[in-house]
């Protein structure tokens, strides 16, 4: 079996020193579940109007039995303050938020509470800007889905945005980024369900259940820890295995 995990920097860069990744935790379940060699194949995702074209490059080249698509709140909740600055300000915008994005990027500044206390207050009186909108997540999202749909005989899980992260710092923010989820949670659900696509989604954002908020995270606050990889990597397992199962079923009924 061969899975084509599409995730984000959770699975494309190492956050912590010991324990397993999620990606580790699958592909060790997937084999033990069904007695068989499983690869998984992790890719970060990022939802511009390039990555249809990625993605199909992907499929070509990995060919894989399972592709799990997740859809991530982070690219079109999380306020940039860097990104504002470079919207704004052009030539030299870039320059500071070139900045801010080296400082964030680095272990030894940003990993601690100090630096989320000012990201959070950077954001409350500077502001922020959303890399994407929630229509252009879905319509890149929706055109991903039926890419792979189009690869016979490849099974297909959607997990939907869950927001395990509250990107928001006012109680305003935090009702509208969840206008934001339910618009793209909804429109994903409907298309997988007339496409008939195994969907994960929640209904109320993830963040709000103290097991995702106590010990999950990295000193950013955003990534994964150990714990975390090892939650994540038990749900993905159980979505992936009843895809799997379920096709299996589906193919036995047909040859009878």
């Amino acid at each position: 079996m061969h899975l084509l995990l599409l995730g984000n920097s959770n699975e494309s860069v190492e956050w912590f020193d010991g324990g397993e990744t999620s990606e580790a935790i699958l592909r060790r379940r997937l084999a033990e579940e069904f007695h068989t060699s499983a690869e998984v194949t992790a890719k970060s995702v990022w939802p511009d109007a390039k990555f249809p074209a990625t993605l199909q490059k992907w499929l070509a080249r990995y060919e894989p039995d399972v592709v799990y698509l997740n859809v991530v709140s982070f690219w079109f909740q999380y306020e940039s303050v860097p990104l504002r600055m470079e919207r704004l300000f052009g030539r030299f915008g870039k320059k500071v938020s070139d900045a801010g994005f080296s400082i964030a990027s680095n272990r030894a500044l940003a990993h601690n509470r100090p630096f989320r206390a000012f990201r959070a207050m950077a954001q409350r009186t500077i502001g922020g800007d959303n890399h994407f909108t929630p229509h252009e997540v879905v319509e890149c999202m929706s055109e991903c889905i039926r890419l792979v749909l189009r690869r016979e005989g490849t099974v297909l899980v959607v997990s939907g945005p869950g927001s395990r992260n509250d990107h928001s710092v006012t109680p305003w923010k935090r009702r509208r980024n969840e206008r934001r989820r339910q618009e793209v949670h909804g429109a994903l659900k409907s298309l997988c369900e007339q496409l008939h696509v195994q969907y994960e989604g929640a209904e109320q954002p993830k963040w709000r259940d103290a097991g995702e908020r106590q010990g999950h995270r990295v000193g950013d606050g955003l990534h994964l820890n150990a714990a975390g990889h090892a939650r994540r990597g038990d749900e993905m397992f159980e979505s992936v295995r009843t895809a799997w199962a379920t096709e299996q079923e589906r193919y036995a009924s047909e040859a009878r």
